[in-house]
């Protein structure tokens, strides 16, 4: 019985002292706010080391920062959550993913937030290196040596067609670069039609009706008119050994001022005062017209300048294709070609070393088609190396990627 009350004797000492922590906690609110600091603490460093080591976490989203205004970069289905993550690494400014277990729906996300959720969500957020950043901010390049190609090598006589989702996406819609190494056999080949190496944008059995039918251009105003989505375009001219290399573009027009007639005439009116009719006469002139109008004259303009100015302030966008050609291609040589693009400017370099350049007639667009490579007419030869480059690719980068060409050549 001594034993018992020693054991009873100490549960009420603990019992105590616990009540007495418990009216301490709540009693004094700075413990209080350090056992909240130090949940945060440890909920903050859970979820950073989830990020940071680029690992799925179950359980969260990742979505906009303003959970009422949800804007996507994409939305795409995928079998898994691996898949949806590699879809955000091709997006440069996908900064992290939002994975359903469910239905397999993939939303990527551009400065967004983790949140806790249902288990059956998935989140990943991606981790960036100084590059990554810079490339993110400015759309310029920092590195180009670990860019995989789309394609390592392939005949001419081989069609190929790349999806957009497989396809590198640019930090800004007008900032991005091409790569590629062509090798072509013989110049005659398909003589006076225009022949294609490759394009993203148009889908080419939309442009001819007929999947995979042959495209017979020998006029450029055809392609423009057929394809008129191309980020970039490259064609063989006809009849000469140039490269034609075609960029869909966008600019600002002011809408055009339009008349009924050439000559319309203008009157000086003045209103009726109807406050006092009383005859059948002024009621009668009353519903043929409320105006007063003498002294009329023919005139080409409106007069009315505040209006004209309006009107010649409203813009409406217009897109249309622009190129560059480059001439004097070799043959039976590889000719390493470089494209960068940024804003109204396009710089095209040969072998490591500056070609030509162009202002645009307008800015340089994006399009979410697919890759189309070789489709008839094209060249006979190869295309070896081909990258699409996120961002405007340097004088150093071409010179990098011409060096790796030549050491592996």
């Amino acid at each position: 019985m001594v034993y018992n009350n020693n054991i009873n004797n100490a549960n009420n000492t603990y019992l105590g002292k616990l009540g007495k922590f418990k009216d301490d906690v709540v009693n004094h609110p700075y413990i209080m706010a350090l056992l909240v600091l130090l949940f945060f603490l440890v909920t903050g460093y859970i979820i950073y080391k989830y990020a940071v080591t680029n690992q799925p976490l179950q359980g969260y989203t990742y979505y906009a920062n303003d959970i009422q205004k949800l804007d996507p970069l994409f939305t795409e289905t995928t079998d898994n959550a691996d898949a949806c993550i590699s879809l955000c690494q091709n997006y440069s400014n996908c900064d992290g993913i939002t994975y359903d277990n469910n239905n397999g729906t993939c939303i990527g996300q551009q400065n967004g937030r983790l949140r806790t959720d249902d288990d059956n969500y998935m989140a990943w957020v991606k981790s960036r290196n100084p590059n990554q950043m810079k490339l993110k901010i400015t759309g310029n390049v920092s590195t180009v040596s670990d860019i995989k190609p789309l394609i390592s090598n392939i005949n001419s006589s081989k069609y190929v067609s790349i999806q957009s989702k497989d396809l590198p996406y640019p930090p800004f819609p007008d900032s991005y670069s091409y790569h590629f190494v062509i090798n072509i056999k013989d110049w005659y080949f398909n003589f006076s039609y225009w022949r294609h190496i490759l394009h993203k944008g148009t889908p080419i059995d939309k442009s001819v009706n007929n999947k995979n039918k042959t495209i017979n251009y020998t006029n450029w105003e055809m392609i423009e008119n057929d394809i008129p989505e191309q980020t970039i375009g490259c064609w063989l001219s006809p009849f000469q050994n140039n490269l034609r290399i075609a960029v869909t573009t966008i600019s600002k027009v002011p809408k055009m001022l339009s008349y009924e007639h050439a000559n319309i005439e203008k009157c000086k009116c003045q209103e009726f005062n109807f406050t006092n009719t009383k005859s059948i006469k002024d009621l009668q002139k009353k519903q043929d017209s409320k105006l007063n109008c003498t002294n009329c004259w023919i005139t080409d303009q409106t007069g009315d300048l505040e209006n004209d100015q309006e009107k010649m302030q409203d813009f409406k966008e217009m897109k249309s294709i622009d190129y560059i050609d480059i001439q004097d291609l070799q043959s039976n040589i590889p000719m390493v070609i470089d494209v960068s693009i940024k804003g109204s400017i396009i710089e095209v370099y040969i072998n490591g070393l500056y070609r030509n350049s162009k202002i645009l007639n307008g800015t340089a667009t994006w399009n979410n088609g697919l890759l189309y490579v070789h489709n008839p007419k094209t060249y006979k030869g190869t295309l070896s190396d081909l990258k699409i480059i996120s961002g405007a690719v340097t004088g150093e980068h071409v010179k990098e990627l011409y060096n790796s060409f030549v050491k592996n050549y």
